[in-house]
C-alpha cells in the first residue's frame, strides 16, 4: 500500500500544516519488544543514540522525496472513521484515505 510521510518532531506538537513531503511502498513490518530495530543496518545514524521506544518497524520500498509542487499539509490527507482529527495530526502510522491528487 501506498505511505506517505511527513516530519513530525519529538517533542513538539504536531501542527495540521505540517507538510506531507515523502512516499513510498509499505512492503512489511518487524516487531521487537527492546525498542531498537532487531537489525542495526536499517537503523540511521541520526537514530543510533535514540532511547529504544518503539515495538513496530515499517519497511518501505522506493521512499522517495516529492517533487516541492506536490507536497501538501498533513491537514489535507482524509481520514478514516476512527483516524486521526485534523486538530491533532498523527504521531504514528495511521491508515488514512488517499488525497485525490495523489491516486
Amino acid at each position: 500500500m501506498r505511505v506517505l510521510i511527513y516530519a513530525s518532531h519529538e517533542g513538539a506538537e504536531a501542527q495540521p500544516s505540517y507538510m506531507v513531503k515523502w512516499r513510498g511502498w509499505y512492503v512489511g513490518q518487524v516487531w521487537n519488544d527492546d525498542g531498537r530495530h532487531p537489525e542495526e543496518k536499517f537503523r540511521p545514524p541520526t537514530a543510533l543514540s535514540d532511547t529504544p521506544s518503539w515495538m513496530t518497524f515499517w519497511h518501505v520500498s522506493e521512499l522517495e522525496e516529492m517533487d516541492k509542487k506536490h507536497w501538501f499539509p498533513i491537514s489535507k490527507v482524509p481520514k478514516f472513521k476512527g483516524g486521526w482529527t485534523k486538530l491533532k495530526p498523527p504521531r504514528g502510522p495511521v491508515l488514512v484515505g488517499l488525497p485525490s491528487a495523489l491516486e
